[in-house]
């Protein structure tokens, strides 16, 4: 059985920054913003959730904090990796460190 540990919180929050080497210590997976990281054409829903059936997981995704993101996910884990366990963190940190953080990351890929 695979486990799926889905990390959600707003930009800048911290989330990969501390999950990304706690997932190397697991021997995890890890993708940083899922829904970005699928839409940019880096993996296909499909072979993800082929290989969920194989790999635990550990994913950042901002668009998780929201009822709709979970739903859909709950939907295609349950449709196709039904014995993979889910974990949900909710990450929060401090407004004004966020913010700081996120126009951080942007002047770094710029």
């Amino acid at each position: 059985m695979s486990k799926l540990c889905i990390i959600a919180g707003i930009c800048g929050s911290g989330k990969s920054s501390f999950w990304e080497p706690f997932a190397k210590m697991l021997d995890y997976h890890f993708i940083d913003d899922f829904d970005l990281y699928v839409k940019n054409g880096n993996l296909r829903l499909e072979d993800f959730f082929y290989y969920l059936n194989k790999y635990d997981y550990i994913i950042t995704e901002p668009l998780a904090v929201t009822k709709e993101w979970r739903n859909g996910l709950l939907l295609n884990v349950g449709k196709y990796a039904p014995q993979t366990e889910i974990f949900w963190i909710f990450y929060a940190n401090e407004s004004e460190v966020c913010l700081k953080n996120a126009l951080s990351r942007e002047n770094k890929e710029v």
